[in-house]
């Protein structure tokens, strides 16, 4: 009879290196995605900022909502993680 409790730690130890391989290629792929998006996000901010001539504008009263992926969105302070 086969020892069974060999076995299973070699099958865990010749998994794990591939689980950890893919993990940290997934997190690598979502990382990249994301610091993408937050430099898009981030240039739009400094253009807005760039472009204000009025407190109002630098605050987004008097400017129409923007929709973003299907939901209202307006920029302030608190979403933008770039500053």
């Amino acid at each position: 009879m086969r020892d069974v409790p060999a076995l299973v730690a070699t099958q865990r130890a010749a998994l794990a290196a591939q689980v950890s391989a893919s993990v940290t290629a997934v997190l690598e792929h979502a990382t990249a995605h994301l610091d993408s998006e937050l430099a898009l996000l981030c240039d739009g901010w400094r253009r807005a900022v760039a472009a204000a001539t009025t407190v109002d504008e630098l605050e987004g009263r008097g400017r129409p909502r923007r929709r973003r992926r299907g939901r209202s969105w307006r920029a302030s302070p608190r979403t933008c993680a770039c500053w």
